[in-house]
């Protein structure tokens, strides 16, 4: 960082009101954001340590209605609405899907061999990115 940015990060009005209004969101972001369920596991033989997400289908964005018999009668993406069959893949899919971090904060998805066409493992994988890092669990 060169003397002249550093001079104007501590010294500009512009500058702390960009910092203070950049924290205001970051903190609202997090508020906002579902809590991600993480269980730790060690490898017994390896030591290696996962970190598994546990609720997929809360920070998938899914939100959905059901009848008595657990068929879907309304559900929403996003804010938009999507079909009752999209929308049953998307949590049938979830409901068996493994999304683990690692020791080098990578995110890994263990899934079926076919992807619903609302959402597809990107999509999954940024959404849980991003609550992670809302919530300081990982940088990346």
């Amino acid at each position: 960082m060169n003397d002249a940015y550093r001079h104007w990060t501590q010294t500009s009005a512009a500058y702390r009101a960009y910092a203070e209004a950049s924290e205001k969101c970051a903190e609202a972001f997090a508020t906002t954001t579902p809590k991600p369920d993480v269980n730790e596991w060690r490898h017994p033989g390896t030591g290696e340590r996962r970190l598994y997400i546990n609720n997929l289908l809360e920070l998938s964005g899914l939100e959905y209605n059901q009848y008595k018999s657990g068929n879907i009668s309304s559900a929403i993406l996003d804010g938009d609405y999507i079909s009752n069959t999209k929308a049953t893949e998307v949590r049938d899919w979830l409901r068996y899907a493994k999304v683990w971090l690692d020791e080098e904060d990578t995110l890994h998805l263990k899934a079926g061999a076919w992807e619903p066409r609302a959402m597809d493992s990107d999509d999954l994988l940024n959404r849980v990115r991003q609550c992670l890092r809302a919530h300081g669990i990982t940088n990346q």
